[in-house]
Parts: C-alpha cells; structure tokens; sequence
C-alpha cells in the first residue's frame, strides 16, 4: 500500500477526528487528521476490487491492497471513521459479517508502546459494556522484515470473535482489525487477513530538522541545476507529466483542508536516477503541507545521469476551501 495512477483518479476522505475501532462498535481514542486514498476505475466509486490504499495522518502513511475476491473501500465506512476498509466483494459493507481495516495512531513514549495499545483497548472495551473483554492470545511474525504482533480478543458484549495486528513504526503505531461474526466465518477468512498484512508497505519518513540554511541550501541546489542546461532539459522533461500531478495533489488536499487563500510552500525534493523520489522537504509544516508531501513521496519521475537531483517549487493556494 505497485500502485501506479493518475491523480486525478484518486479519492480523498479526510477526517479530523481518529477513533480506534477493536470491532462494529467503536470508542474515541485521540485526535488527528486521516487521509484515505484509493484508486478506482472512476472517481464515484467507493469499494474497488483487489484495489490498493493509502492511509496517512500526520505521523504515519502506509500502503494496503485488497486480496483476490474483496473489495477495498474508503467511503462507505467513513461516518463510523473508517477509511481504509477490507471485505469480501460478494457483500455490501452494511451486511458484510467479516471486515478489515486499517488504522494508524501516535507511537507513545513508553517502554512497550504495542502493550500500552492493546491496554489501552482492553480499558475501552470494559468502560463501554463488555466487563471481560480480554486478549487471549499473542503470536508474532515477520512481514517484509517488520515485526507484526498479532493480538486476538474475546468476550466483546457483540460476540464478535476479533484480532489486531500492530506494527510499530518510528513515529506511530499502525494496525490492522480483522472481525468476524462467527468463530467460523473468523476461520474461513484468516487467510485474507494475512493477506493484507502482507501487503503492508510504510512509505512514512519524517521530515529531518533542517534549519533554515539548510534547507535553502537544498533550495540553491535546485535553482542552479535548473540554470544549466541539463538541469533546465530535465526539468522541462519532468513537467510536462509533474505539472498537472502537482495542481492535482495541491487540489485534492486542499479540498478538504481549510487553508487561506495566498498560503505559500516551499517545497523541495530529490529525484533519484532511477526517477524515484528519496527525499523531500515542505515548509511550512501543517496539515495541508504533509498531506502534500506523502503524495510527492510516492511520484514518479523520468529517469536521469545527474550526480544531485534536487527539484524545487513554491506552491500557493488559490481560492479559499470549501
């Protein structure tokens, strides 16, 4: 969570307040902005088949792919707070009797954040009405060399029959919740569970603190390469794909992010020769600016021989949001 696409087939949900959600039911847990991407066919769409996801906030961004015969779905789960949805495509998300999704939450400071989490969990289910509601079991596995720590729970006042697989990243904690209405169904599907672990993929790299010569240093980088002739070639190459890529990632951000007209970023990033973007700097840092840079993160570029590739554009918001 390849995925490969034009912008402007993507869909962005967002929301500014997280909840953790262990089953059908759900409880507030903390506070930050989601963002849920998903390529569809068409843009009205809202389940797409073996589709592929995108979940960020301000501390995390990750990849998720549906399996073989399910769907994933980031609209139809939204009022309940979730954005990045998992289940079988011959059902509809209202009577689906097994799901997953995905969620990230901030990695706290503590000695075992995953424990804390699963604390955490365990005290909101027995606050909201199931008194012996318990994890049962633990088992751990790698998963394209992360740690993957899979809790199950028991005894929610819904009978649902549960699990949730925690990896714990630099900055977040992001985990998947896999429910089931049955121990059978729960059996049945397991394997599409591990599925979508397997897809996982962390793209989040928090931005290192510059200070303010060096990220005009990075920025006098780019303004000389552009001034050569390689430099101005590449960058003529470069724009006529990214042009349109950036207007679509500043609108689809903006949409749902109230900024003020005038707002500018200055933003700067590194295209590596094989045309992958390895590094990438945005200032001022806000909500609109990181969902801006996790999309830069993900962009293609042509493939190039220059030694230190470094692009740089000022982005301003027009209009105000709706």
């Amino acid at each position: 969570m390849g995925w490969q696409g034009s912008v402007s087939n993507l869909d962005i949900s967002i929301r500014v307040r997280m909840q953790m959600i262990i089953s059908f039911k759900y409880y507030i847990a903390t506070l930050t902005i989601i963002v849920a991407i998903a390529l569809f066919s068409s843009p009205s769409y809202s389940a797409d088949e073996k589709g592929t996801g995108l979940l960020f906030g301000d501390y995390y961004s990750f990849y998720a792919t549906a399996p073989k015969g399910w769907v994933l779905d980031n609209k139809s789960g939204v009022k309940q707070n979730l954005h990045m949805v998992f289940y079988p495509s011959v059902k509809k998300y209202k009577d689906t009797p097994v799901i997953v999704y995905g969620m990230g939450v901030t990695r706290q400071k503590v000695a075992d954040p995953i424990a804390r989490q699963v604390k955490q969990t365990i005290d909101l289910y027995r606050k909201g009405g199931s008194p012996n509601f318990k994890s049962i079991r633990m088992t751990e596995q790698k998963i394209n060399g992360k740690k993957v720590i899979t809790h199950y729970y028991s005894k929610d006042n819904w009978g649902n029959y549960e699990a949730a697989a925690y990896i714990l990243e630099k900055d977040s904690i992001n985990f998947f919740v896999y429910s089931a209405r049955s121990a059978t169904i729960f059996k049945q599907h397991e394997n599409k569970f591990q599925e979508i672990l397997e897809s996982y993929l962390n793209i989040y790299d928090k931005q290192e603190k510059l200070s303010r010569s060096e990220f005009i240093s990075k920025v006098k980088s780019a303004k000389r390469l552009a001034k050569t002739k390689t430099g101005k070639a590449y960058r003529q190459q470069m724009l006529k794909q990214f042009s349109q890529t950036m207007a679509n990632y500043m609108n689809s951000c903006n949409r749902h992010i109230k900024m003020s007209d005038g707002n500018l970023f200055r933003l700067v990033f590194k295209i590596e020769k094989e045309g992958l973007v390895s590094q990438v700097y945005i200032w001022p840092l806000n909500a609109l600016s990181n969902c801006i840079r996790s999309l830069v993160h993900t962009s293609r570029h042509p493939k190039h021989s220059i030694i230190t590739n470094f692009q740089y554009f000022e982005l301003k918001v027009k209009g105000k949001s709706p």
